[in-house]
C-alpha cells in the first residue's frame, strides 16, 4: 500500500522563515503577559502585607487597651463601661480573637496578684516607716503608760494602733496591781504594832466575850419570852381587843363613821345593838364586829328588811366567831398566868439572895394583863434587874434554895471577873474611835485635792479606820494620789 501524499512527505519551498516574525511576536506577547502577571502578583503581595499589619495593630491596640489597666479596679471599670467592648466590635474581624481571649482570662488573676503584691509592699513600707514610732510607743509603755497613750493619741492612723492601745491598758493595770500590792504590804508594816496590840485587847476581850456570851444566851432566851409576851399582850389590847373596851369601840366608832350615807350609818348601829344586847358576844375582838359589819351590809335594807332574815344572817355572822374569840382569851390567859409564875420566882430568888424578907401582893386578877409590882421592904436596895446583874443562872422548879443561892453567887463573881477584862480593852478601843472621829470629815471631794505627801500622810494615820478599810474607796482614791 503506497503512503499517503500529505503536506509533510511532499517536498516544496520552507515556510520556517516566514514564520520566524510571528513567533518573534508571539514570544514578545507572551512576556508582557508573565510580566503583567508578575505585577499583578507582586500588588497582591503588598496589599496582603498592608492587610497583615493593619490586623496585627488593630490586635495590638485593643491589647494595649487591655494592658494599661493596670490594677484590678481599673479593668473592672475598662470593662463595665463597655469601651474594651467597642473597640472589639470596632475591628471585627481583623483583631486576632484567640490572642484577646487569652489574655482577658489571664488577666484578672495577674491584676489580682499584682495588687495584693502592692498591698503587701505598702504595707511593709509604712510598717518599716511607723517602726521608730512604734517602738518608743511601746517603750514607754513599759514604765509610763499614761505618757504612752497621749503619743499613741498623736500620731493617730498606726498600723499597730490597736497592739499599742491593747499594751498600754495591760501595763498600766500591771502597774496599777504592783502600786497596790506595794501599798497593802507598807501598810501591813505600819499597822503591825496596832494589830499587835489590838490583838492582845481582843484576846482579853474574847475571853469576856466567850463568858459573857454563855451568860447571855439563857438571858436572851428569858429577853425573847418577854419580849414575845410583850407582843401578844399589846396584841390583845390593840388589834384584838374586845368590842366593848376603850381600844375597841374607838375602831368600831372609826367603822361607823367610815360610812358616809346615814342610811348605812344606821344599819351598821342597829347590827352593832344586836351585839350589846346579848352578853354572850362581850368575848368579841374590836376586828370581828367590824368584819361582821362589814359583811353584812346590805345598800337599803336596813329599814324594812332589818328584822327579819338580814339579822339572822347577822347573828350566824357573829356567832361563827365566837369560837376564835373565846380560843384567843383563853391563849391570853394562859400566857398571862405563865407570866406570873415566872415573877413569882423570881421575886423568890431575889429575896432569898439579898436575905431580906420581901412581901408580895395580892395576885392580880385573871383580867390584868400583867401581875402587880412588888413592894420592897423598908430599907432594902433596889432590885436589880437581870441585864444589870448578868445573870444568865435561872434555877428550875424544885431547886434546893441553898444550891440556887451558891450559883446564883457563883453566876456573879464570874460576871464581875469578865467585866474586868472588858473594862481593860475598852482604852484600845476608844483610841481607835477617837481616831476614827478624827478623820470623820474626809470624803472624795477632800482627796482630789491632797498633795501626795498629805494623802501618804493620811494613810500612815488613819488607813485602819477609814469607811471601808484598806481597800475601801477613800483608801484607793488616797493611794491615787501619791
Amino acid at each position: 500500500m503506497s503512503t499517503p501524499i500529505t503536506w509533510r512527505n511532499v517536498t516544496g519551498p520552507s515556510l520556517a522563515d516566514a514564520a520566524k516574525p510571528l513567533a518573534y511576536a508571539q514570544s514578545a506577547f507572551s512576556g508582557g503577559f508573565d510580566a503583567l502577571s508578575n505585577a499583578l502578583k507582586g500588588f497582591q503581595g503588598e496589599q496582603e502585607k498592608i492587610w497583615k499589619q493593619e490586623d496585627a495593630q488593630a490586635t495590638q491596640d485593643v491589647l494595649s487597651k487591655i494592658y494599661a489597666a493596670d490594677s484590678l479596679d481599673k479593668f473592672n471599670a475598662l470593662k463595665s463601661t463597655g469601651v474594651l467592648d467597642q473597640a472589639i466590635a470596632a475591628n471585627g474581624a481583623r483583631i486576632d480573637r484567640a490572642a484577646v481571649n487569652a489574655l482577658l482570662d489571664g488577666r484578672v488573676g495577674t491584676l489580682q496578684t499584682r495588687d495584693k503584691d502592692n498591698a503587701a509592699y505598702a504595707l511593709d513600707l509604712n510598717t518599716r516607716e511607723q517602726a521608730p514610732i512604734f517602738r518608743q510607743i511601746q517603750a514607754l509603755a513599759i514604765s509610763n503608760p499614761p505618757a504612752a497613750r497621749e503619743l499613741l493619741n498623736q500620731n493617730p492612723g498606726l498600723i499597730k494602733e490597736f497592739e499599742l492601745s491593747k499594751l498600754i491598758d495591760e501595763q498600766g493595770q500591771l502597774l496599777k496591781e504592783r502600786t497596790y500590792k506595794a501599798d497593802e504590804e507598807d501598810f501591813k508594816k505600819q499597822k503591825r504594832p496596832v494589830e499587835l496590840q489590838e490583838l492582845r485587847s481582843s484576846i482579853a476581850a474574847n475571853d469576856s466575850t466567850r463568858a459573857l456570851n454563855n451568860a447571855q444566851k439563857t438571858l436572851a432566851m428569858q429577853q425573847s419570852l418577854a419580849n414575845n409576851i410583850t407582843k401578844l399582850d399589846n396584841a390583845i389590847t390593840s388589834a384584838q381587843e374586845t368590842w366593848n373596851s376603850a381600844a375597841g369601840q374607838k375602831s368600831i366608832n372609826e367603822t361607823l363613821n367610815s360610812f358616809k350615807d346615814p342610811a348605812d350609818r344606821e344599819y351598821a348601829s342597829q347590827m352593832l345593838k344586836v351585839i350589846e344586847s346579848d352578853p354572850k358576844y362581850n368575848s368579841l375582838t374590836a376586828p370581828q364586829v367590824v368584819q361582821a359589819i362589814n359583811a353584812n351590809m346590805r345598800e337599803g335594807w336596813w329599814d324594812k328588811k332589818w328584822f327579819g332574815g338580814q339579822q339572822d344572817d347577822f347573828r350566824k355572822t357573829i356567832d361563827s366567831m365566837l369560837p376564835q374569840a373565846i380560843s384567843l382569851a383563853k391563849d391570853r390567859e394562859t400566857l398571862l398566868s405563865n407570866l406570873r409564875t415566872q415573877q413569882a420566882v423570881a421575886n423568890a430568888q431575889y429575896n432569898q439572895f439579898m436575905g431580906i424578907p420581901m412581901p408580895t401582893a395580892a395576885p392580880a386578877p385573871a383580867e390584868s394583863p400583867t401581875a402587880p409590882p412588888v413592894t420592897a421592904a423598908p430599907g432594902a436596895p433596889a432590885r436589880p434587874t437581870a441585864a444589870s446583874l448578868g445573870m444568865s443562872y435561872q434555877p428550875l422548879p424544885g431547886t434546893p434554895q441553898e444550891l440556887a443561892n451558891r450559883a446564883l453567887v457563883a453566876q456573879l463573881d464570874k460576871v464581875a471577873e469578865q467585866q474586868k477584862v472588858v473594862d481593860s480593852a475598852k482604852p484600845a478601843e476608844q483610841a481607835k474611835e477617837a481616831r476614827r472621829q478624827e478623820i470623820s470629815w474626809l470624803t472624795t471631794n477632800e482627796v482630789a485635792v491632797l498633795k501626795p505627801s498629805e494623802a501618804q500622810d493620811i494613810l500612815s494615820k488613819y488607813q485602819d479606820v477609814l469607811p471601808g478599810g484598806a481597800n475601801g474607796r477613800l483608801a484607793r482614791a488616797l493611794r491615787q494620789r501619791l
